[in-house]
């Protein structure tokens, strides 16, 4: 028989013997909790519509909150659409390529710390190379080609290869931003938490590829803050969605506005052409 299904916000308390032998005098409550990607979402919207949350560290992911469970077409699968609690579902979905990117590029160009490159970096005008950083395989049937560096000179420097991979991981995530916009799941803010959302670069980047504001997250590990959300939520008798609202302006840090719009409009539609065209398969069809 499989186990009963329970929101992130059900509750037990520890025995008393078990307590007792732990050294605790009071029974503390036991909350089943959430997913990280569930708790990330829940930290970042405050569970808010036209809000996306976005996660940049080794892997990426960007998602926002419905009241349905939203699919993709088919032929296209851009979409992996968890529950998230309260009869809300976290639709969007991950790329594998994130953080990792910048660890190859660091090995392969014999940088000793790529991130202290990444964190001197300020946005000035679009990378001259596009990367599609397919490094490692992708969860989406559309990203089947492998990673391809396009646009190279003989002064090509090591900077402008650390650019083109931020301003490729926000290109892969937009291939899931427009599935989002045409499933009807629009957004105007962006809320970003993880390791690669202290730099700088990255987020204006990320802005500019979206068109949107991009936020930073006062604390980058996010998931904590989404677990402390439920705590409160069980313990208390709050409900999730009040807790995690009253506390999204105090989540959020400073704002990137976009830049250059139409140019990294017309450099997303060049990334699909490239990632269609080195389709090994041959039979990718792109919306």
């Amino acid at each position: 028989m499989l186990p009963a299904l329970e929101e992130a916000t059900y509750t037990l308390r520890l025995r008393s013997e078990v307590s007792k032998e732990v050294g605790v005098s009071e029974p503390p409550a036991l909350v089943l909790g959430l997913y990280d990607g569930g708790s990330m979402v829940l930290a970042l919207t405050g569970l808010e519509r036209g809000v996306a949350a976005v996660n940049l560290g080794t892997s990426a992911m960007v998602r926002v909150v419905s009241t349905e469970p939203i699919l993709d077409d088919p032929r296209y699968m851009r979409l992996q659409t968890y529950y998230l609690l309260h009869g809300t579902w976290a639709p969007g979905g991950a790329v594998n390529n994130a953080g990792v990117v910048f660890e190859w590029l660091g090995r392969l160009l014999a940088i000793d710390d790529v991130y202290a490159l990444l964190s001197s970096l300020r946005y000035e005008r679009p990378p001259r190379p596009i990367f599609v950083p397919l490094l490692l395989g992708e969860r989406i049937p559309l990203l089947r080609a492998r990673g391809t560096l396009l646009n190279l000179t003989y002064d090509t420097s090591p900077r402008e290869l650390v650019e083109a991979a931020a301003e490729g991981i926000a290109l892969m995530l937009a291939v899931v931003g427009e599935a989002l916009e045409d499933r009807g799941l629009g957004f105007d803010l962006m809320v970003a938490g993880g390791g690669l959302a202290r730099y700088e670069y990255v987020l204006q980047v990320l802005a500019n590829v979206f068109g949107r504001a991009v936020v930073r997250a006062r604390d980058v590990d996010a998931v904590h803050v989404g677990n402390a959300i439920l705590g409160v939520s069980a313990i208390d008798g709050v409900h999730s969605g009040r807790v995690a609202s009253s506390l999204a302006e105090a989540v959020r840090g400073p704002t990137y506005p976009p830049r250059d719009t139409e140019v990294f409009r017309r450099r997303f539609e060049l990334f699909k052409r490239v990632a269609a065209a080195l389709e090994p398969l041959g039979d990718a069809r792109w919306p």
